[in-house]
């Protein structure tokens, strides 16, 4: 019986010799083919230099942990510097709201802000942002903003790359690693340089389910690192891993 698959359809590939290979890549760096082969930095400066300067497309990277140890605004953190860095972050979430990783972006830039010492007005402001975020006070965005002069200008920093960066909520039941594909082929149809980030692996629809979490895990990493390698994006993703 063959194994369910993840819907994607590849054709089988081709071998090819060593002088063909060589050949092919000195056309493509010659016509500016090969860009693909430049790491994109996640400005983490002790990791960036582990990693050999970034993440390079084609590569599938896991960040892994346990819960509430920071893996969200961690990967989210890296969106926005490629986004600043001019290239287009595709971040697929399947746990928050838009809305709610707004607030933390909000809260990331008001953290790099030079502000005052006192623990409680830095608080207030967090606050509000979570407030707008949750869309629970009845407080709108401009009345935060005209209450706090450092949130303003956070969310102007926000604005600076708030075209690069793409949030997507995402289902468990229906969007899949053929949707993921899909959004990637997508931007880059448009001639934009691409990073996918999905939250969290093993969330990402399988259709049939497997039964057992071990083989849905391999299937969904196999299939986005097909992705990754056809399309030549990198691909970071959040796994849970709670033992």
């Amino acid at each position: 019986m063959p194994e369910p698959s993840t819907g994607r359809i590849t054709n089988s590939p081709e071998p090819r010799t060593v002088a063909e290979v060589l050949t092919a890549l000195d056309h493509d760096i010659k016509t500016g083919a090969a860009a693909d082969l430049v790491p994109i930095a996640t400005h983490f400066t002790p990791l960036d230099s582990v990693l050999g300067g970034g993440i390079r497309p084609g590569d599938v990277m896991l960040v892994g942990g346990t819960p509430g140890v920071g893996k969200t605004i961690t990967t989210l953190q890296w969106a926005r510097n490629m986004a600043i860095a001019g290239f287009t972050s595709l971040y697929a979430c399947y746990e928050h709201e838009e809305s709610a990783l707004l607030g933390r972006l909000l809260a990331l830039e008001l953290g790099e802000l030079p502000h005052s010492e006192d623990d409680s007005e830095a608080e207030k402001m967090r606050a509000g942002i979570q407030e707008v975020a949750a869309g629970a006070s009845g407080r709108g965005l401009r009345d935060v903003l005209d209450s706090q002069e450092l949130i303003a200008i956070a969310y102007e920093r926000v604005e600076s790359y708030a075209d690069r960066l793409w949030l997507l909520k995402a289902s468990g039941a229906y969007t899949g690693v053929p949707e993921l594909e899909n959004l990637v082929k997508k931007h880059i149809a448009l001639g934009d340089s691409v990073v996918l980030f999905v939250d969290y692996l093993q969330k990402v629809s399988v259709r049939p389910e497997p039964e057992d979490e071990a083989e849905k895990v391999t299937r969904i990493t196999e299939a986005l690192k097909d992705l990754a390698l056809t399309h030549k994006v990198p691909i970071v993703c959040v796994v849970a891993a709670d033992r």
